[in-house]
């Protein structure tokens, strides 16, 4: 019998390859690129970064032993063809290998800074636990960082630096930080948090280019005309998904591998899932990627039945998190502000709560900045398909937590009633 082969060990990878061996006899192997064994992201920006934490603090650990004896894990090799009329990969040492059922969790890479100087060293990135190493090694012996792109990694070295002691400037495009998927009220929250902080923020401003600077640094030119000398820059400005072998091999691709519920390509027998894997999310939406530590984990292990022939449906539901500074930030459900109205609670200068509705005044999603109790409220709901309408909360002088255990204990009530 083939192998039950993943591509990618990153978090979807391993968990897909870890459900894998739990529940089926098959040899199982894991491929991955770099050097280290699987490993979480989330600490890069903060722990590891900060120096914290060692990079072993964000290794994924096996159960009951290590990695090596449970399956064939392969590193520091790449999958540089996919054959699927043969049903095999060609490795980058030149080995081939057959497949049974075949995982693509191949995730993505740091979109590269591309205006003229945009190599320069002394431009960091933050993808991987060597981009970690390298960008912590730069700030321990600088002064003052500019960071380009205000999204979540932006912010989260932003505030790292910051909580460092270092000088920090960032530069944003747009009007706002994570504008994509955060709505305007809150995305303000987070530029009066970090201007508190002592970070400078700029909108409507982008590198234009990068040269060498008179004092050893590095000077980057923005688009229009300003010029700031820094010790170290960091392009926070998005990630690419790693879909070229997937592509390559006719598998359907939109900027991510297409996949159904059940994590199957266009292709039999292969699978994606993770930060490469784009799915129809919502019912009445477009197919999109969901790059967060939780789907990753959630769809990987989702692939990971499917290839055993259980019957998967997987509807994620949005959840992310994010520290910066003393405040935790988390949202569930959809929170863009898009055809959305808000009713909105704060409760001291870091501690807020943000419900978003649908036009209709379903309640869709939550923002929290500290108020993980609230938004487990809100997510455990929404998992559940309650549709808690918008009129239950008009009295925004009562407790939230009172208003939301009453919505949803009406709205369950309802629910069993039909």
């Amino acid at each position: 019998m083939d192998p039950l082969v993943v591509v990618g060990a990153g978090q979807a990878g391993y968990w897909a390859a870890r459900t894998l061996k739990q529940e089926c006899a098959a040899q199982v192997v894991l491929i991955g690129e770099e050097c280290h064994e699987p490993y979480e992201r989330p600490p890069l920006s903060k722990s590891v970064l900060a120096g914290t934490a060692g990079p072993d603090a964000a290794r994924l650990k096996w159960p009951g032993g290590t990695l090596h004896e449970e399956i064939d894990f392969v590193s520091s090799t790449q999958v540089i063809r996919l054959e699927r009329s043969e049903k095999r990969i060609v490795l980058s040492d030149g080995r081939i290998l057959p497949y049974g059922k075949l995982l693509l969790a191949t995730g993505g890479r740091a979109r590269r800074l591309g205006v003229p100087g945009g190599n320069h060293e002394r431009v960091h990135y933050l993808r991987s636990m060597d981009d970690a190493v390298r960008l912590k090694a730069g700030l321990e012996s600088a002064t003052s960082v500019l960071v380009l792109g205000g999204g979540w990694i932006g912010l989260e070295v932003a505030a790292t630096a910051r909580a460092m002691g270092k000088r920090v400037v960032v530069w944003e495009a747009a009007a706002l930080p994570c504008g994509r998927v955060l709505a305007p009220s809150a995305a303000k929250k987070l530029v009066e948090l970090h201007r508190a902080k002592g970070v400078v923020l700029q909108f409507g401003c982008q590198a234009a280019c990068v040269t060498d600077g008179l004092n050893g640094g590095v000077v980057v030119r923005s688009d229009s005309g300003q010029a700031l000398e820094v010790d170290l820059v960091v392009a926070g400005i998005g990630m690419v998904a790693n879909d070229e072998l997937a592509f390559d091999a006719g598998i359907a691709c939109d900027n991510g591998i297409l996949v159904d519920a059940a994590a199957r390509t266009s292709v039999p027998d292969i699978f994606a899932a993770g930060d490469v894997a784009k799915q129809v999310i919502y019912r009445d939406g477009p197919a999109a990627r969901l790059e967060s530590w939780l789907n990753a984990q959630e769809q990987g292990i989702a692939a990971a039945r499917s290839m055993l022939g259980i019957d998967v449906e997987y509807r994620p539901l949005p959840w992310f998190w994010s520290d910066q500074f003393d405040v935790n930030l988390q949202l569930v459900g959809r929170v863009d502000g898009i055809n959305q109205s808000s009713l909105y609670w704060q409760f001291d200068e870091n501690e807020l709560m943000q419900l978003q509705f649908d036009p209709v005044g379903r309640l869709v999603g939550a923002i929290a900045f500290n108020r993980g109790r609230d938004l487990r409220a809100v997510r455990k709901a929404l998992e559940r398909g309650f549709e808690i309408d918008r009129s239950r909360f008009d009295d925004s002088s009562m407790d939230l937590s009172d208003q939301l255990n009453r919505a949803i204990d009406a709205t369950q009530h309802g629910k069993e009633m039909t």
